[in-house]
């Protein structure tokens, strides 16, 4: 009874970014899913939906008793791991009447400065259509002539970072080679970089963008290369992905729930990360290279005004 009190006073008080879905990812996240949700709630947002996904701690609960809007949701939903789950969000956010949706992730503790950040990705997605996504975290695109087929050696072949003639970038053996974005999170500025791609988190979606282009694709599940896929079917549509890293990052709460039980690591993948990547090449690989995303980037780019 106190609990159905408290929602009665509070369902109606979260009035923040109305058409903006914020959206979390979580496994096994009980001690630290109040750091995660905390600055949401602070801020009285409308729309929060959180993904319990296989959890057999108290992350549902725990998450449920702080998020007491009438448009807080808290699935528990059985180890469907996060692409499925954020196609599903892609659903929800239509049905909310959402224009954007935000992914966030379990490891991931924000300052307030994320909606600093949040705010000028929404005025660049309004003042741009074309605008698709908008990264706050890593941002990269891939060298056309080191992307190549994988083979069961990607499984274990080592996650390398590379500096040269002063670009940065990273790889894996033969299969993978990028180069990364050259906007850098800065205080109080928002430097920014249309890229091939940007990886969550935070990490904002025009929830338009993903259901006319089918992000999130099931072929892919259970999880990984689904940031490429979306950014490369928004370039490959007309559309924009946008880099603009920012600085609100708190600190982390531990490697990610989803990588920590699921042998992930710089020299250790499952074999369906091998299926996934050869998926990608087989439908962006002419996209990639022709030379046509090449000069999308350098079109965009070449119109772009940093602060």
């Amino acid at each position: 009874m106190r609990h159905k009190r408290r929602l009665e006073k509070t369902s109606n008080s979260f009035l923040a970014y109305p058409r903006v879905l914020f959206v979390f990812q979580t496994f096994n996240k009980a001690a630290n899913v109040r750091q995660l949700v905390f600055p949401l709630c602070q801020k009285e947002a409308r729309n929060i939906l959180l993904f319990a996904d296989g959890c057999i701690d108290r992350t549902a609960s725990v998450a449920h008793r702080m998020m007491t809007g009438r448009n807080h949701y808290v699935i528990q939903s059985n180890d469907t791991y996060e692409i499925s789950n954020y196609r599903l969000a892609m659903q929800v956010a239509r049905f909310l009447d959402c224009t954007e949706v935000v992914l966030l992730q379990d490891d991931d503790i924000f300052t307030e400065g994320l909606f600093d950040w949040l705010d000028k990705a929404l005025s660049f997605m309004a003042g741009d259509k074309s605008i698709a996504i908008v990264g706050g975290n890593g941002g990269a695109n891939f060298i056309p002539s080191r992307c190549n087929r994988a083979d069961a050696g990607l499984s274990s072949v080592p996650f390398e970072m590379w500096r040269k003639d002063g670009m940065r970038g990273f790889r894996l053996g033969h299969y993978q080679d990028m180069t990364l974005s050259s906007a850098r999170a800065t205080a109080g500025a928002f430097p920014r970089e249309f890229v091939s791609t940007v990886n969550r988190a935070p990490q904002v979606i025009s929830v338009e963008a993903a259901l006319t282009c089918g992000f999130f694709p099931t072929i892919l599940e259970p999880y990984q290369y689904d940031d490429d896929f979306n950014c490369l079917k928004a370039w490959s549509t007309g559309r924009k992905v946008l880099h603009m890293p920012t600085d609100s990052k708190r600190g982390n709460v531990g490697t990610g729930g989803m990588r920590l039980y699921n042998s992930v690591s710089t020299s250790s993948r499952p074999q369906h990360f091998c299926r996934n990547w050869n998926f990608i090449l087989d439908t962006f690989g002419s996209f990639l290279n022709s030379g046509e995303l090449e000069g999308l980037l350098a079109q965009a780019n070449s119109s772009l005004k940093n602060p």
